[in-house]
């Protein structure tokens, strides 16, 4: 067996015995799936509704990748005079040589609410999770075949070790945002699987309990002319996993012109994970036109892998198109009385 596929299979191994934590469903980009983030950003934005799709693919340069995509839609919802949102959204993510794959159906519902200057948004999100896994891509020590000298995946694995999981799921989250002056302030703590579901790929077993995972964002953004700076975090755990992101978005809006660009964007961000260990840089570009933003990022792999992936991480790929609101604002003029 090669060494490349060697460390494949160790990585889903890896995967498998900590809950799917070490890889778990994650995007580079955040900021432009903000309902994986968190709820509450469900219907938070300057629009009507919007729909977008992401799409990740990494570690090509080691083996079979892995790839995740997904499909997102929110609108807005004003009811008895309060903004309430709802929104969907679909994940396919499929890992590497052993073939996992994990589907999500997730449904979104936030309420917005605005005191004393500051926005609160409050959001909710059950979920279906569906997963597969192709035991034949594994190889495991009593389907070693003495009279070949090769592994044998007809022989019997000596493991009960199911090809199929799924359980629902429920996640919640706030978020807050205050606007002072040019600056936006705003932070927002999300946990995933409230209800604490089993799940396990051994046939009998019921034990196994999928942990909470917390999610904390936070960012400032702030205007200078044509300039906007959007530095920002986020961190993840679940157990002893975690990840934290940190870096900046650059944005430069674009004057009213023909060909309808509205601005371009630049960015650079970090990633730590598990250990806290110096994972990957992110280079992420991107351009607006009309109603459409579309982005592109790609990980450098600096982590313990770089030797076997030559500095080779991830592409990352995203489109949002978000229709524009019809809600008017409301403004109060003073006039003097006949």
């Amino acid at each position: 067996m090669g060494l490349r596929k060697k460390i494949t299979i160790f990585i889903a191994l890896t995967c498998l015995q900590a809950g799917i934590l070490a890889q778990d469903i994650h995007y580079s980009q955040f900021f432009n799936t903000p309902m994986l983030v968190n709820p509450a950003l469900t219907g938070h934005f300057g629009g009507d509704w919007r729909i977008a799709n992401n799409y990740r693919t990494q570690w090509r340069s080691i083996s079979i990748p892995y790839n995740t995509i997904d499909l997102a839609y929110d609108r807005q919802l004003f009811l008895f005079n309060q903004n309430f949102s709802v929104g969907g959204l679909l994940v396919n993510d499929q890992s590497g040589t052993l073939g996992l794959n994990i589907n999500k159906l997730l449904i979104s519902a936030s309420y917005h609410t605005y005191y004393n200057n500051h926005n609160i948004h409050i959001g909710i999100q059950p979920g279906y999770v569906y997963r597969l896994i192709d035991n034949g891509g594994l190889s495991l020590p009593m389907q070693w075949d003495n009279s070949t000298g090769t592994f044998n995946n007809n022989l019997d694995a000596g493991e009960s070790i199911g090809e199929r999981a799924s359980y629902f799921t429920l996640n919640a989250g706030i978020h807050w945002n205050k606007k002072h002056g040019r600056y936006m302030y705003s932070a927002g703590y999300a946990i995933n699987n409230l209800n604490r579901p089993k799940d396990s790929f051994l046939n009998g077993d019921n034990t196994d309990k999928i942990p909470l995972k917390q999610i904390l964002n936070a960012g400032i953004s702030f205007e200078t002319g044509n300039l906007e700076f959007a530095p920002s975090l986020i961190m993840i755990r679940a157990r002893a996993a975690s990840e934290q992101l940190y870096g900046s978005l650059l944005h430069y809006k674009l004057k009213e012109n023909k060909s309808k660009i509205k601005g371009v964007t630049g960015g650079a961000y970090f990633r730590h994970s598990i250990l806290n260990q110096f994972d990957a840089a992110i280079i992420y570009t991107g351009i607006s036109v009309y109603k459409i933003h579309a982005g592109i990022s790609y990980d450098v792999n600096v982590s313990a892998l770089k030797n076997v992936s030559n500095f080779k991480g991830a592409f990352e790929f995203s489109i949002v198109y978000t229709e524009l609101s019809t809600i008017f604002n409301k403004f109060t003029i003073p006039c003097d009385r006949f």
